[in-house]
């Protein structure tokens, strides 16, 4: 692209004069990234799929129905995302009411 306004003007009416580097660079790094709404989905699928339809104990954690054991670097590797991504994600969902999280150390600490 050049600093010419009119010739900026004519490349992008004309899709052969944008540069392909540039569109290789600003297309997504990977098509296996979940979107926010992906990741939510999974979330709502984990809780639902009827793995635990009664109480189990996982540890020292009692699971009930609705429940799932997952780590923030699990999600982080299904969802393709960064750990403090799903971290905020997962906060997000929590100030919404939509979710509640607890962490396993503190579950342990708890129980003695």
């Amino acid at each position: 692209m050049t600093n010419n306004k009119n010739n900026y003007a004519s490349e992008l009416n004309d899709p052969q004069g944008i540069d392909r580097s540039l569109l290789e660079y600003l297309k997504p790094k990977s098509e296996d990234r979940y979107s926010k709404l992906e990741a939510y989905c999974d979330l709502l699928t984990r809780a639902t799929s009827g793995t635990y339809s009664t109480s189990v104990v996982v540890g020292n954690l009692k699971i009930l129905p609705g429940q799932f054991v997952a780590t923030i670097s699990e999600l982080a590797r299904k969802w393709q995302w960064q750990r403090a991504t799903v971290r905020q994600f997962l906060t997000g969902l929590v100030n919404l009411c939509l979710l509640y999280t607890s962490d396993a150390a503190d579950e342990a600490r708890s129980v003695d």
